[in-house]
């Protein structure tokens, strides 16, 4: 499997969205492991998509469905450790505002992980 430009910059978005609460879960950064090695991606582009996460963002996607999926997967991941921190919210409000997408919408689904779990499908459709 080869992968795509797309989940080249997911996972580029996932290794900065672990670092910023300041901390990263062993969980998290086996989670991002796991993604990046199911997707094609080998552990020598996995080092480089660590060290410098900022040039695999300019791949990002662009048609409006993947944008909303690429959302939603960074979402799902900041509730994967149960705690949502501020920076991690923050973080996912300006990657919807990059994407095109409501802050505000970002906002209302956080509220709603809080309070139970949400299915990624769930969270998906919350965000415009």
């Amino acid at each position: 499997m080869i992968a795509s430009d797309t989940t080249r910059a997911l996972v580029a978005s996932l290794v900065q969205l672990a670092f910023a609460d300041g901390k990263v879960d062993s969980m998290e950064a086996a989670h991002i492991q796991l993604l990046a090695a199911k997707a094609g991606i080998d552990a020598g582009e996995f080092d480089r998509i660590c060290a410098q996460p900022s040039y695999y963002l300019t791949r990002s996607p662009i048609g409006l469905e993947d944008k909303r999926t690429f959302l939603a997967h960074l979402i799902a991941f900041v509730s994967f450790d149960l705690h949502i921190a501020d920076e991690e919210q923050a973080y996912c409000e300006q990657k919807a505002r990059e994407l095109g997408f409501s802050a505000e919408a970002v906002a209302e689904v956080f509220a709603a992980i809080r309070s139970r779990t949400l299915p990624i499908e769930e969270i998906r459709s919350v965000l415009r």
